[in-house]
């Protein structure tokens, strides 16, 4: 599969192995909703008749992916007191779908780091200047573009916030693997420990072309005028 052409799946299995869970993703540059919404049904077709859902619900997600809307969320008679929910969003290159039983226990979004000072620090060093409010990072140097974080205490231990995303937005000409910035933002993330070297890896596969991959519970994307590594929130 090209590099502009990616397809995730993901199943939340429950204990007594029926599917709890399910979502897909597909990302395509340069076609139609359309023709993503065909390769998706193609994948989510047989699931749905998997899951303990009426076949009115299964319709109804199937015309939420062939339809127009941009972000179109429903309720399911999922057969459990629960009961379900589906959501389908699509923007200019990707469409996902999430189709599963009602949940009340939170998940929250994986953090990068359990703590994100030596990120601060080891950019500090670089000569780049970070200040942090509320939950937001904003880093800035005197060359072109900037580095920011996201924090979140929601769902970590004792409410502490932990880094959950960090993105690289470009000022300018896009920047390739060996940019300074973009190395600056490597090291920074590698102080952190393991977790960091993985997420200093992906980051740069972004700079080297690659649009959207999950390593693990980190996803990897390359907007329009940014690189973005990414905690995943599994439900």
């Amino acid at each position: 599969m090209e590099p502009d052409h990616r397809v995730t799946l993901r199943v939340k299995v429950a204990d007594d192995g029926s599917i709890h869970t399910f979502t897909v993703q597909v990302l395509h540059n340069d076609v139609p909703k359309s023709e993503r919404a065909t390769e998706i049904r193609g994948i989510i077709d047989p699931l749905l008749d998997e899951v303990p859902l009426s076949d009115a619900d299964r319709q109804a997600v199937r015309e939420a992916v062939d339809g127009e809307v941009e972000n179109e969320t429903g309720d399911t008679e999922w057969s459990s007191e629960k009961g379900g929910t589906f959501n389908v969003r699509t923007s200019d290159d990707i469409t996902s779908v999430a189709v599963g039983e009602s949940s009340t226990e939170f998940m929250p979004r994986t953090p990068l780091t359990e703590d994100h000072q030596p990120f601060l620090d080891e950019l500090a060093a670089r000569g780049w200047q970070c200040t942090t409010e509320d939950i937001s990072i904003d880093c800035t140097t005197n060359g072109p573009g900037k580095i920011v974080g996201t924090l979140s205490t929601a769902g970590q231990p004792n409410n502490e916030p932990r880094l959950v995303e960090v993105r690289v937005w470009f000022g300018g000409a896009v920047p390739g693997p060996e940019d300074q910035r973009m190395i600056d933002a490597y090291e920074a993330l590698a102080a952190v420990g393991d977790r960091g070297e993985v997420a200093a890896i992906g980051l740069r596969k972004l700079a080297e072309g690659e649009k959207l991959f999950f390593n693990s519970d980190v996803e990897f994307y390359r907007g329009d005028a940014y690189y973005q590594v990414q905690g995943v929130q599994f439900i």
